[in-house]
């Protein structure tokens, strides 16, 4: 788990229409990766110890919305380094796009197609629940990594589901596209900045 800092996340809490987007600044030279998410709202506080993650926790959530998760670093092979350099760069978080809340989430996540394209080329596609043990594990984990270290999760506190797609590499400059079907599109221009 790592933060997402104010300064790059954006809620928009609807999908964009085709000429609109969100600029999100990536580091010029370095790397630089989009990937499709799922964003889990918290509807309650959660203290440490007070829930037990093998039991159910969809009664946890407030909503859950069409997400993205920007990747950056200012070093462009950061990822072979391994763990322990992606965890000094704030696991390579360069920001979050919340996009439109998905009405009745728990039923339709396992059918709702998602895309990226960069550069208006189609990267990859898969189901919004093709993560790592599905969805649900991020919240298990961070209320589990949370309470190992007394932390206090808030209300409102935003959680990304993990990529769904794939972690997909471009570069400072380009365009990008996350389309989750019948919920919506998140358009994105990576904007160059100078580390």
């Amino acid at each position: 788990m790592g933060p997402v800092f104010k300064k790059v996340t954006h809620f928009i809490g609807r999908p964009h229409n085709d000429d609109e987007f969100v600029e999100l600044e990536v580091y010029a030279g370095g790397m630089v990766a989009v990937e499709a998410e799922l964003v889990f709202e918290l509807g309650k506080e959660i203290t440490p110890g007070s829930i037990d993650t093998k039991g159910p926790l969809k009664h946890l959530i407030n909503a859950v919305y069409a997400g993205v998760e920007i990747a950056s670093s200012p070093v462009i092979d950061l990822n072979s380094y391994g763990p322990t350099a992606i965890i000094s760069d704030f696991g390579v978080n360069q920001g979050m796009v919340v996009g439109a809340p998905i009405e009745q989430w728990d039923s339709v996540i396992e059918n709702i197609q998602t895309s990226v394209f960069i550069n208006n080329e189609h990267i990859n596609s898969a189901p919004s629940n093709n993560v790592l043990r599905g969805p649900m594990a991020a919240v298990a984990y961070l209320i589990d990594q949370a309470a190992a270290r007394n932390i206090t999760l808030p209300k409102g506190c935003m959680i990304c589901s993990g990529a769904i797609t794939g972690v997909h590499d471009t570069v400072a400059g380009a365009s990008a596209t996350v389309s989750f079907e019948g919920i919506g599109n998140i358009n994105m221009k990576l904007i160059p900045v100078t580390p």
